[in-house]
């Protein structure tokens, strides 16, 4: 066997092995977290309040009566910052306060599994808005 391989972590099968443990967040993503903190403190200063309800109630929100059926109008749990457009879609929409708002953890749940009703709510965005 060559010299280098055991340094690169290559065994005698030919198997690759990482010797190091893997790291959780990156050093790219760790530089960006004081920016976030800064939003996060931003939308909370902002918002105040869940603001599934706001949205629920406004009459732009185009929603007919059979849409909102089983949705929960009491809110409940922490406030979260919920991101209106998804890290997927815009790698930095997780860093700019316009594009979140403050959702209960009880909302915030009912709007990440139903993106539809949220896009009618003007919670969430599609890629090509």
């Amino acid at each position: 066997m060559e010299e280098g391989r055991h340094a690169l972590g290559v065994q005698e099968g030919g198997l690759l092995v990482k010797r190091t443990r893997l790291n959780p967040i990156s050093k790219k993503r760790r530089a960006a977290l004081p920016a976030r903190s800064a939003v996060i403190r931003e939308v909370h200063e902002r918002d105040q309040h869940c603001q599934f309800i706001a949205a629920l109630w406004n009459p732009e929100a185009g929603w007919e009566e059979g849409d909102l059926v089983g949705v929960p109008t009491r809110c409940s749990g922490p406030l979260d910052v919920h991101e209106i457009v998804r890290r997927s879609q815009n790698s930095k929409a997780w860093l700019d306060p316009d594009l979140c708002v403050l959702l209960c953890r009880r909302h915030h749940q009912v709007v990440s599994e139903n993106p539809k009703l949220g896009h009618m709510l003007g919670l969430v965005k599609w890629s090509w808005e």
